[in-house]
């Protein structure tokens, strides 16, 4: 089983590395039809991970301290993805930006967004940076 780690508000590609590793694992190059959601360990149960086809490609957006204490022992691939720090604030920027705004609240500037990001206390950190 392949379990690809990213975290939620870092914008770091975690669809594209799904995608990639959908298509290694089964020797194909056609992008996957099912949706990445439904292979999302925190959407699953235990039991509706069990019944997925092998190989698995799970993903998540858990912190490593949260995660299930028996992946190591179970012998998991854990891909873990990575991105520059300023990419990620460029990305979670545009993205939470055009979330934001679809309830009329104003949104941050870049200036202000960055440091909420980089703020331990802000509501839009990354653990990466």
């Amino acid at each position: 089983m392949y379990l690809l780690q990213t975290w939620n508000a870092c914008i770091s590609g975690t669809h594209w590395v799904w995608e990639i590793l959908k298509m290694l694992t089964q020797n194909t190059t056609e992008i996957s039809r099912v949706p990445k959601e439904s292979a999302m360990l925190e959407f699953r149960t235990r039991e509706e991970i069990s019944a997925l086809n092998r190989p698995r490609v799970l993903n998540t957006h858990f912190l490593s301290e949260a995660m299930p204490k028996d992946t190591e022992k179970e012998g998991v691939k854990v891909v873990f993805v990575m991105r520059n720090p300023k990419d990620v604030l460029v990305s979670a920027f545009h993205h939470f930006s055009k979330e934001s705004g679809k309830d009329g609240s104003p949104f941050p500037t870049i200036d202000e967004f960055k440091k909420l990001f980089l703020s331990p206390q802000g509501r839009f950190k990354c653990h990466q940076c």
